[in-house]
């Protein structure tokens, strides 16, 4: 769905946007020479006025690579990410968000804590950033999970590129 709306094949999507997707229903766009993919049950807004400056993942999760000219944000309840032309894979609930940087660089930032980690990848980094912590730190490593190297290179191949994962 593209602002409440059924977004048949073809629907252009845009800065400004918000898109939904349905239980059974993935979605795959690019926008310029940023490509994306959106996981079941994934909500998402797309910040900027003509390109993509961020994007706001409130529930749901996110596949996406994103090309070298500009830098974008990703925000979530519990993260701001600096991105700079990389491939990233995002899940974000209210309590905590999963960041896994597949390859690039990404500048972390927990929300509520403000605490901050640069992350350099070239094959998967990911952390649990968390929005409530009672010890310890708010930016932790965390296992790979839920996208593969096939995505994202699928994803690269969207907006003329080659994944530089193979």
């Amino acid at each position: 769905h593209v602002h409440g709306f059924r977004a048949p094949p073809g629907t252009s999507i845009k800065p400004g946007d918000r898109v939904l997707t349905g239980p059974d229903t993935q979605m795959r766009f690019a926008v310029g020479e940023d490509a994306f993919l959106m996981r079941p049950l994934t909500s998402l807004r797309i910040d900027g006025s003509t390109l993509i400056s961020g994007l706001r993942v409130l529930t749901g999760g996110l596949l996406a690579v994103f090309g070298k000219s500009g830098q974008r944000t990703i925000r979530t309840a519990t993260l701001t990410a600096g991105i700079r032309g990389t491939g990233v894979y995002v899940e974000a609930s209210s309590i905590m968000s999963y960041f896994c940087t597949c390859y690039g660089e990404v500048d972390l930032e927990c929300v509520t804590y403000n605490s901050r980690l640069r992350v350099r990848s070239d094959n998967h980094r990911a952390n649990f950033i968390y929005g409530r912590v009672d010890s310890g730190r708010s930016i932790v490593d965390a296992p790979v999970v839920n996208h593969t190297n096939a995505e994202l290179a699928e994803l690269e191949k969207m907006v003329g590129r080659t994944s530089p994962l193979g």
